[in-house]
């Protein structure tokens, strides 16, 4: 697998455009990822997280089933949708939908819309979970936080140290 994973951060190195990729991965991204059965690795764990990471990828938006396969005792959420960060520069919305897991099949069926939205204006801020565990996350904050920022004061974040 690690070699999978390799090949597609090289990959997505390559690609300027929106890509995504999905499927069953047989990773996990966290301990929530899984339930039943024995507790998870940290093997099973860090490859998946290592590659989004490396990709910045992230789960694209989903409803329906967390749990995307089962054997009855043991559900585990194995099938993803990842999509790069250029999505959210463009007016492209890709949802998901995973269906509910049943006979025949021990994986959900997933449903993927893309569709085109014109932009609102300006759009908050997203923050994603994944990023806490980054090993420069906290460098990275306590850099920004430190910028000495210039202009009109509504431009500076009331409490911030850079005004």
């Amino acid at each position: 697998m690690r070699d999978l994973w390799e090949y597609l951060t090289r990959l997505g190195t390559l690609i300027n455009m929106p890509w995504l990729v999905l499927g069953d991965f047989k990773y996990f991204l966290c301990p929530q990822d899984k339930r039943g059965g024995q507790a998870l690795t940290t093997y099973l764990l860090d490859d998946l997280k290592e590659y989004v990471m490396a990709t910045s990828l992230v789960d694209a938006p989903s409803s329906g089933s967390f749990y995307t396969w089962t054997n009855v005792s043991l559900w585990s959420k194995l099938d993803r949708v990842l999509m790069n960060p250029v999505w959210c520069d463009l007016v492209l919305v890709c949802t998901t939908k995973f269906l509910s897991v049943g006979p025949p099949f021990d994986h959900c069926p997933v449903l993927g819309t893309v569709v085109s939205q014109p932009k609102r204006g300006s759009r908050s801020f997203t923050f994603y979970n994944i990023w806490l565990i980054h090993p420069s996350f906290a460098e990275v904050r306590d850099s920004v936080w430190e910028t000495k920022i210039r202009g009109w004061p509504s431009m500076c974040y009331v409490g911030s140290s850079s005004c």
